[in-house]
């Protein structure tokens, strides 16, 4: 557990190992019609649009089950400061 997710007192959810790879361009070989290497390039494109919006889901999954992660974990944990400690930043 790390210190975000004790000072917010929820553990989430890992990312999904897919969310974290990156597409690669499609390879080009010499004397290949260029026709080919576009279409090729487009299905990697459709592969690389496809995973952003499966990070975009999962976001938006997360944020519709705990509340925006930061502005959540932050008043958690500034509502168990001592008292004397909110008052260093809240003179």
């Amino acid at each position: 557990m790390t210190k975000g997710q004790a000072a917010a007192g929820i553990l989430l959810p890992p990312l999904p190992d897919d969310l974290r790879r990156q597409e690669a361009h499609a390879p080009v070989v010499e004397g290949e019609p260029v026709i080919a290497i576009l279409a090729r390039e487009r299905q990697a494109l459709d592969r690389a649009n496809a995973r952003q919006g499966r990070t975009i889901q999962f976001y938006d999954d997360l944020t519709s089950r705990y509340g925006t992660p930061t502005l959540q974990g932050i008043l958690r944990f500034v509502s168990r400061l001592a008292q004397s400690e909110k008052l260093k930043f809240y003179p």
